[in-house]
């Protein structure tokens, strides 16, 4: 699927909304086309992920772990990331850039 036809899949809804990814129906507090809550977000990639049966050696990756590999992964490739995340301040955006010592240290040759 390209990136086209996905946003396509997100606005076929009647729902009018300023969100790509909103509700389509009412639950709890939330209205037809309000922004889905991160949490949400976060519960269900788990639960996608979980479903798909991979195997991982340690602990499966975080839907925020996926943002931030994309995040550096765009950054390299020259992308506007504060703008790809979404975010309003360049500080957040930054936290995603921090592969918090994962890095590898080549030591001697």
């Amino acid at each position: 699927m390209t990136l086209a036809e996905i946003i396509g899949m997100c606005r076929k809804t009647d729902i009018v909304s300023r969100y790509l990814v909103h509700n389509i129906a009412r639950v709890h507090s939330t209205k037809p086309g309000d922004k889905v809550n991160v949490n949400t977000v976060t519960r269900r990639f788990a639960e996608a992920r979980d479903k798909a049966n991979l195997k991982w050696e340690g602990t499966p990756p975080t839907f925020h772990e996926l943002r931030s590999l994309a995040e550096r992964t765009y950054h390299e490739a020259g992308v506007d990331t504060q703008k790809l995340l979404g975010h309003k301040d360049r500080r957040t955006t930054d936290r995603y850039s921090d592969n918090r010592g994962s890095e590898y240290v080549v030591v001697g040759e």
